[in-house]
């Protein structure tokens, strides 16, 4: 390919881009992985394939409409900052001005 073929197909990237993982988000991949990993650990992988899709498709449900991000941000601003998995962010209840 030539210099001017490449230029066609350029993804373009965010900033506020959420990381992916086998092309899902983290707030996705992440339970789909508990629940994958604990269907092995008690060898129900039908019932674990069945929940996971369940709950892939209940996450998709409450994500409609927002961003990649959208579970982990309501996660961040509705708990309180003691009981967030984020120790680098600062409080929900402090708002700050930039």
């Amino acid at each position: 390919m030539s210099t001017v073929d490449t230029d066609k197909y350029k993804i373009c990237k965010y900033l506020d881009e959420q990381y992916r993982i086998v092309g899902l988000p983290l707030d996705e991949f992440i339970p789909l992985m508990v629940i994958l990993v604990m269907s092995f650990m008690f060898k129900l992988l039908i019932v674990g394939a069945v929940l996971m899709v369940l709950c892939w498709s209940l996450m998709r449900h409450l994500k409609k409409g927002m961003g990649s991000a959208a579970l982990l941000v309501s996660m961040y601003w509705h708990m309180c900052g003691s009981q967030t998995v984020f120790r680098a962010l600062p409080d929900s209840t402090k708002r700050y001005w930039v």
